[in-house]
């Protein structure tokens, strides 16, 4: 939760990234069955090959094969809520896999607003809020950590910050901002997918969108089960008991071991969806 949760940027990164994108029209249509087919044996085979990390796991699971877990069409993903944007990154590989989908990223941060509105302001599938979701509307302080993406409206123990993330900048500011309810933004409509990285504020954000709640398909979020280095971080237990009592069930867990954080998927009505064909169900 607190020591995966770096997002690295940079004129390097951008040069790299953009190589590979150039590249990959060529390469992808080779690669992607050999990939496929290796990857399905090769760690039983080969136990000398590294495993993933499990939170990269299960957040692989929702970038690129939610619509198996939800029983439908790829195409028919058509909104997904990034709470926490910081600057989009996700953005661009989710649409990968859910080409139809549009955006509503939730940024607070003046750090991190500059960046993401220059990648995506322009982007008409992307909506851009520069607020902080919370349970209540009005004003609070958000904390901004030395290490990018762990802001949080939540001050932080900054002691076991360090120890959690094994970051030894411990400088802190931080600065008011304008907080909103989710339910305000999905009167009508609710997301396929809400995603959240909100560094300890889950429950704030949850209990600020009861109605939306009630029409949203899959919920991924950061989580601990331990006590968080955010003063009054909701334990997982605590969480998954109000996910769970708006018809979700956890269906992905991917801890860390070093501070047993990690990352979690809910589903919604998964009694209706067992056994049952999609059309895109990979045999």
């Amino acid at each position: 939760m607190f020591a995966f949760g770096v997002k690295r940027g940079g004129f390097d990164q951008d040069m790299k990234k953009l190589f590979y994108d150039l590249l990959r029209p060529v390469y992808k249509p080779i690669l992607k069955p050999l990939r496929r087919r290796l990857g399905r044996v090769n760690y039983y085979e080969h136990p000398e090959m590294e495993l993933p990390k499990v939170y990269d796991a299960i957040q692989l699971e929702v970038e690129r094969r939610l619509h198996h877990y939800l029983h439908c069409d790829p195409n028919d993903i058509r909104r997904i809520a990034i709470v926490g944007a910081n600057k989009g990154d996700e953005i661009e590989r989710l649409a990968l896999s859910y080409p139809n989908a549009a955006y509503d990223c939730f940024e607070p941060s003046p750090r991190f607003l500059p960046e993401l509105r220059r990648r995506w302001s322009a982007n008409p599938k992307v909506t851009i809020h520069d607020v902080a979701l919370a349970q209540t509307k009005g004003k609070a302080r958000f904390y901004e950590l030395s290490m990018p993406g762990n802001g949080s409206l939540l001050e932080p123990d900054i002691e076991r910050w360090s120890s959690f993330t094994e970051w030894k900048d411990k400088s802190t500011e931080f600065f008011e901002v304008e907080t909103r309810q989710m339910d305000e933004y999905y009167q009508t409509n609710s997301p396929d997918l809400l995603w959240m990285d909100v560094q300890g504020g889950e429950m704030s954000v949850l209990l600020g969108g009861n109605e939306t709640l009630k029409k949203t398909k899959a919920i991924f979020l950061e989580m601990t089960l331990v006590q968080g280095p955010y003063k009054g971080c909701a334990l997982f237990s605590e969480l998954n008991d109000l996910i769970t009592s708006h018809g979700f069930t956890c269906c992905g867990q991917g801890i860390d071991p070093w501070n047993f954080s990690g990352v979690a998927l809910w589903i919604k009505d998964i009694e209706n969806k067992i056994c049952k064909e999609h059309p895109d169900r990979k045999r």
